[in-house]
């Protein structure tokens, strides 16, 4: 932990993983086929090591337990993501959702750091923390699933004000061009 001046720790605990990935590819990891058991046990996997023993890694911070658990749970990651991404691809997710992020990416970008002040609000009412964390910019804590919840929050809730908003101005729109047929 005290290995970390100029992040140098960071870097040279991520060669490990690098160096993990590297070798997937070379072993045709990308031939890998879509498997929804692989999917599941990776996920029940990470879980466990992350939420219930609260053996997580932090790169950044040069942060892990253990060497060897730090490679296996780089794998089992990249395993994750990998079937995640088949996933995505086999039910055309990745496409559909990503153009509609894509669409409405301004309305995200405008919203998300207003919605940022809710959930701290929340985080402030749960928490009883002090009144200043409302002052934190962009976020007040990350830790556990809150992170999660910033996520979910920052994307679905613009979305969702967007949606309203169109709404309104269809109806809106609607009246006016019934009014506009009426007086005729």
């Amino acid at each position: 932990h005290d290995f970390n001046g100029w992040l140098t720790g960071s870097i040279c605990s991520a060669v490990l993983p690098i160096y993990a990935g590297m070798l997937l590819k070379k072993f045709e990891f990308e031939k890998v086929k879509f498997n929804i058991n692989v999917l599941l046990m990776s996920f029940i996997v990470l879980f466990i090591f992350n939420i219930l023993l609260k053996q997580q890694i932090k790169i950044l911070y040069n942060f892990y337990y253990n060497p060897a658990l730090l490679l296996i749970l780089t794998v089992i990651g990249f395993i994750f993501v990998r079937q995640i991404s088949l996933c995505f691809v086999k039910y055309g997710i990745a496409t559909k959702v990503l153009t509609y992020l894509g669409k409405n990416t301004i309305p995200i970008f405008c919203l998300h750091i207003l919605v940022f002040k809710l959930v701290m609000f929340i985080q402030y009412a749960i928490m009883r923390a002090d009144i200043s964390c409302l002052n934190s910019y962009p976020i007040y804590e990350n830790k556990g699933l809150w992170w999660f919840i910033y996520l979910l929050f920052g994307i679905s809730i613009p979305l969702l004000l967007k949606y309203i908003y169109d709404r309104m101005n269809r109806i809106r729109l609607s009246r006016l061009v019934l009014c506009h047929r009426v007086n005729i």
